[in-house]
């Protein structure tokens, strides 16, 4: 279980657009979090996070191949401890269901500007404070 104190946060992107992962990634770095990497969504994510330890993911959906992300997620969560925040385009019903369905930190539609990503991030901590995984002064990854 990782225990995440906001300040600290490290943050894994996995985005299939680089070019906005690397947008995300410089408005995380505005806001005082380290961003350990940009990967995409791939067999090789997994080594990925173990490679960065990060706090927690920022991962977006795409109408295509949903159900293996979801799953993803799903694992990163569940048998990682690892909290997912999902970012997209799509925010038609039937996505945001099965979105929901499973239970990410936050959720952010694209496209979104720089506060409503500190929006998703500050939903994500409360949600880990009530969870007592966040704590103010201290930091444990593992």
């Amino acid at each position: 279980m990782v225990v995440v104190r906001q300040a600290a946060c490290k943050i894994l992107i996995i985005e299939s657009q680089l070019i906005i992962a690397a947008d995300i990634s410089l408005q995380l770095l505005k806001m005082g979090y380290e961003v350990v990497g940009i990967c995409t969504p791939s067999d090789d994510t997994m080594k990925t996070i173990r490679s960065c330890r990060p706090d927690l993911v920022l991962m977006n959906i795409k109408m295509y191949g949903i159900d293996r992300k979801i799953n993803m997620a799903r694992t990163f969560m569940q048998d990682l401890g690892l909290p997912v925040i999902f970012i997209s385009a799509h925010t038609n019903q039937e996505v945001l269901l099965q979105v929901m369905s499973a239970q990410p930190y936050a959720f952010v539609p694209k496209p979104f500007a720089a506060r409503d990503l500190e929006r998703g991030l500050k939903t994500a901590f409360d949600r880990l404070k009530s969870e007592r995984l966040w704590m103010p002064a201290y930091h444990e990854s593992g």
